[in-house]
């Protein structure tokens, strides 16, 4: 069973998306991430890629502090009892939401650590 990470970001992050997703396929994790082109569907995508997730990735940068699907997303997620991490991207603890703040978090230069850490942690839930 492949453990399933699902990413949440700004559309103008998409860079950044890129790089998480292709290091996360590289250590041999499923990728989940919203789409970025809005239609009616889109929040129905959003559910069933949460539900199937395993973890969830909050990537906070300039561009997602005020993005409206943070919060929902969130919300859906501790809902689900999902972990959660968010990835701090050029942004300080205290700059993004309350419901962000206190919870587990890195920078994006300790992603490689947390894909190491996963390995253990998702080979737990494998089994």
């Amino acid at each position: 069973m492949t453990y399933k990470i699902f990413i949440s970001a700004a559309q103008k992050d998409a860079d950044l998306v890129m790089d998480l997703t292709r290091r996360l396929k590289k250590a041999g994790y499923k990728v989940l991430s919203k789409e970025f082109q809005p239609d009616e569907a889109i929040d129905r995508r959003i559910r069933q890629s949460l539900s199937e997730s395993d973890e969830v990735l909050i990537l906070v940068t300039d561009k997602s502090l005020n993005n409206p699907w943070v919060t929902p997303i969130l919300g859906a997620a501790f809902g689900l009892h999902k972990p959660i991490t968010a990835i701090l991207v050029g942004v300080h603890e205290h700059e993004f939401p309350l419901m962000v703040q206190g919870m587990r978090h890195l920078k994006y230069a300790e992603v490689d650590d947390y894909i190491s850490e996963l390995q253990s942690r998702s080979v737990k839930v494998a089994v």
